[in-house]
């Protein structure tokens, strides 16, 4: 069986929750992220000609593109360029070849006739016009001055052509250079994505690997604190870093990754991230450190191989041939499980009423019972407010109930709140936009 298919199942996950570039239901964008998203939507649907995007490099530029360009309302076509140092008369043939313009061009003054009737027809239409240049700090100064003259395309006072420019700080740097001022200048709306906060970190980690199917505390608190200081906040950093963790979390049989184990593996790995101290991750020397991880562990065998040996022979002599079925040993029976039930809550409040405190007084004694079981509480809100307050809310009604098994000898970490948000997901039958049955809190019991 494939290891990472392996760690799934170890960690009761449905799919690998930090590889490849996220996508549908593994986007997270924390506030600034939302905001800088919202500015960058109103300033291409308003014709603002240059727009700025800025981050590190991982740090979710390409994601963050991927729900803009969804988003923007009406028709649009959007040519998106990827080549790096790109020559003028090769930009020029993209742009034919993505906007279609389907003319004889030998000259520049021709593409620029051409390039020009095409945006101007466009407009009559009512359709937009965008240009997207990634890694922009990697084009030509040709190239920029380029884009700094179709920004000065206009028709009756109006932007014929919206250029997102997207880059590092190597591109901030760039765009100061006297000879680039002018395009700088142009720059309407400037966007920046910084790194994740260690809340954030929190945040982002959690929605994956609820994302991935796991509603468990997987990773603690001062594991997020210690994938914060060394990732420096970057998501593409943090995803490595949580993916191997996991990794070894399966090959070591823990059910938990904590700060010890993510600070020994940071040190075991200075090499191959080229870690240094205070510093965040190299990707250069980490492209393989789940390869890496499993060769150590050849290295090693030859030295553990009598000690296993020795081991087994000892169980099997004080234990009797049942031993050869541990495979297939099975957890301690738990008794069936009670149906999931959800408790209500007042407009605005994450308080706990008498019919609440009496469902959760039943799932104490069933939990204290069987101490294998574990509980997912979801809290929700309905769609009244922000979805930041949203969010707030929901997360908060899950606490309360979280807090309330707790407080009356359920251990924490069987525990498991989260909150979802505004009407996502029903509530058995129920329409989830009716506030009452949408201001909840879920309740189920697993193995």
């Amino acid at each position: 069986m494939d290891e990472d298919l392996r760690y799934i199942h170890h960690f009761g996950l449905i799919a690998p929750p930090f590889q490849g570039v996220p996508e549908g239901r593994f986007i997270w964008l924390g506030e600034k992220q939302l905001e800088t998203l919202a500015h960058l939507k109103v300033g291409i649907e308003g014709g603002k000609g240059v727009l700025l995007l800025l981050g590190d490099e991982g740090s979710g530029k390409s994601v963050l593109l991927g729900c803009l360009l969804p988003i923007v309302a009406g028709e649009i076509a959007t040519a998106v360029l990827r080549e790096a140092w790109i020559s003028v008369d090769r930009f020029f043939n993209f742009l034919a070849a993505e906007f279609k313009i389907d003319k004889a061009i030998s000259t520049k003054g021709d593409f620029l006739a051409h390039f020009r009737t095409f945006l101007l027809a466009a407009s009559s239409e009512g359709r937009k016009v965008l240009l997207v240049v990634e890694d922009a700090q990697n084009q030509e100064d040709e190239i920029l001055e380029q884009v700094r003259l179709f920004s000065n395309m206009e028709e009756k006072g109006e932007k014929l052509l919206s250029v997102l420019l997207i880059g590092n700080s190597e591109l901030n740097e760039k765009l100061m250079e006297h000879r680039h001022r002018a395009l700088l200048q142009r720059a309407a709306v400037r966007g920046r994505i910084d790194p994740f906060s260690t809340m954030e970190t929190d945040a982002y980690i959690r929605h994956r690997m609820m994302a991935a199917g796991s509603f468990l505390e997987i990773f603690t608190p001062e594991a997020v604190e210690v994938i914060r200081q060394l990732s420096g906040g970057i998501a593409k950093s943090i995803d490595l870093i949580c993916d191997h963790a996991l990794m070894r979390g399966y090959l070591e049989k823990l059910r938990t990754i904590d700060g010890k184990l993510l600070t020994r593996y940071a040190k075991e790995s200075k090499k191959t991230f080229r870690l240094e101290k205070g510093a965040g991750l190299n990707f250069e020397g980490a492209a393989h450190p789940k390869a890496d991880a499993v060769n150590a562990g050849k290295s090693r065998f030859p030295k553990v191989t009598s000690i296993w040996i020795a081991l087994a022979v000892f169980l099997l002599l004080t234990a009797g041939i049942s031993y050869l079925n541990f495979h297939e040993k099975r957890p301690p029976t738990v008794a069936s499980m009670p149906p999931p039930v959800s408790i209500y809550f007042e407009s605005a409040s994450a308080g706990l009423s008498g019919h609440a405190s009496s469902e959760l007084d039943r799932i104490v004694g069933f939990l204290l019972k069987n101490p294998e079981a574990r509980v997912t509480i979801k809290g929700y809100a309905d769609l009244a407010g922000s979805q930041k307050h949203n969010i707030i809310i929901a997360q908060s009604r899950a606490d309360a109930a979280k807090d309330y098994l707790a407080k009356r000898g359920v251990q924490p970490a069987r525990i498991q709140a989260a909150g979802m948000g505004a009407a996502m997901g029903s509530d058995r039958g129920q329409q989830p936009e009716d506030p009452k049955t949408s201001r909840r809190a879920e309740i189920e019991i697993t193995r």
